[in-house]
């Protein structure tokens, strides 16, 4: 007799999550369907998932915007609140998340946050692509600031953090 199947833990099994909850949420508009899967998630199924990969954070950050879309405003904040507060969490992650919080409070015309945000992202992972981010706005508040050299140098940032190779149309944009 056989046992049964018991899958491994490893970052393939949030892969596969995340990547259909992206479709879900940018392909097909079903911010429900992705809140969904993760509430229907026991703890310890979600502790399963966790990796230290930026596969896992940027589900964060999905589910985060997906909140965001069906009015859930709250739950979106507790959520990003919970991750970069956490010990646990690494630096990427706290980027992903606050990434996301940041774009959003440019959004809801919050600038003076989304800005502090930004600024702290840069300076937690400088380097990290979603931390492009915060150099291009940091760039555009130089230029209309009239200040074109600090400009240029965050400009050049955003490049650094794709190590001159952008992959996305976002990563354009």
């Amino acid at each position: 007799m056989s046992k049964p199947f018991k899958a491994q833990r490893d970052s393939t099994n949030v892969f596969l999550v995340s990547k259909n909850d992206y479709k879900q949420h940018y392909d097909f508009k079903s911010y429900d369907a992705v809140i969904s899967r993760w509430e229907n998630l026991t703890q310890d199924k979600r502790e399963w998932l966790w990796t230290e990969k930026a596969e896992y954070w940027e589900y964060y950050s999905l589910l985060f915007q997906s909140y965001i879309e069906v009015g859930k405003q709250r739950e979106a904040i507790d959520l990003a609140a919970a991750i970069i507060e956490s010990p646990a969490t690494p630096a990427n992650g706290r980027v992903w998340l606050g990434t996301a919080y940041a774009n959003w409070q440019m959004r809801q015309k919050n600038q003076r946050e989304a800005f502090a945000h930004f600024d702290w992202l840069v300076k937690e992972l400088p380097t990290h692509p979603v931390a492009a981010w915060g150099y291009y706005w940091q760039s555009v508040t130089a230029h209309a600031a009239g200040n074109q050299t600090l400009a240029q140098e965050k400009a050049a940032a955003v490049r650094r953090c794709f190590a001159g190779r952008p992959d996305f149309l976002w990563q354009w944009n």
